[in-house]
């Protein structure tokens, strides 16, 4: 980490916050590092606002394979991602923190639906401001994708233009778009009334989505479109080929 690198300064007026009053004598530091070991579901990381990671729970260092989080410290996520899908995150954080604001961003990597939370941290020290943001990033459901649209709160909801399909990078747009109106439950007709096309035309798609995915059981093809929480205009967006 580059000495220009802002540090995530933790001291003991932190515990000051009426929320932490009853854990005063404990330091900051290991209440912190506890939380994040805790939590060993979600992917949890501090960037400052040009991408470099400040700080990260085991989690998050696996799904970069780094061997501890000691190796992804300092590194900047433009060297461990692919470009766009680097900048594109990037330009979020930078938003976050100059708005002031949480932004949850509705992303597909490796063909799963993940949601991904920006919340910005300010300080000052020393009358100059430190900026960071904390990102959390855990898969959710076809129900908690339509919760968080839904929700009417202060945060901002954005979605991922460039995504990560996995298994699901093989099928064209079109294909794409049936799989997503599949898993939403809508009928062959349905689906070719909703795209224009004829019955026939979306069952040669449907039986070549089940060619390439490998399955021939329609439960099954719905099962991966819901694991994505596909959406019809999944398609149009940018795929990005690594695995996160």
């Amino acid at each position: 980490m580059s000495e220009e690198t802002p540090q995530l300064g933790l001291c003991c007026t932190a515990l000051n916050d009426p929320l932490l009053q009853h854990l005063n004598g404990f330091p900051p530091g290991l209440i912190l590092t506890t939380l994040l070991s805790a939590m060993s579901r979600n992917a949890i990381t501090v960037w400052d606002r040009e991408g470099t990671i400040m700080l990260a729970n085991s989690v998050m260092a696996r799904g970069h394979r780094q061997k501890s989080i000691q190796d992804l410290l300092g590194k900047n996520i433009k060297d461990l991602t692919p470009e766009p899908w680097a900048l594109e995150r990037i330009a979020l954080v930078k938003q976050a923190i100059d708005s002031n604001q949480t932004i949850t961003v509705l992303d597909i990597q490796t063909g799963c639906r993940m949601c991904c939370r920006i919340v910005p941290m300010i300080a000052r020290q020393c009358n100059r401001e430190l900026s960071c943001a904390l990102i959390t990033l855990e898969p959710i459901s076809v129900n908690g994708y339509r919760h968080i649209q839904e929700q009417e709160n202060h945060d901002l909801v954005v979605h991922a233009q460039n995504i990560s399909l996995g298994k699901l990078d093989v099928l064209t747009n079109r294909e794409l778009e049936i799989l997503a109106l599949m898993g939403q439950g809508l009928r062959t007709k349905e689906i070719a009334k909703q795209l224009s096309r004829s019955v026939s035309t979306i069952e040669n798609h449907r039986d070549k989505i089940g060619m390439k995915l490998g399955v021939k059981d329609r439960s099954e093809l719905i099962r991966m479109a819901n694991l994505a929480v596909l959406q019809v205009e999944d398609a149009s967006r940018t795929r990005i080929n690594f695995t996160l």
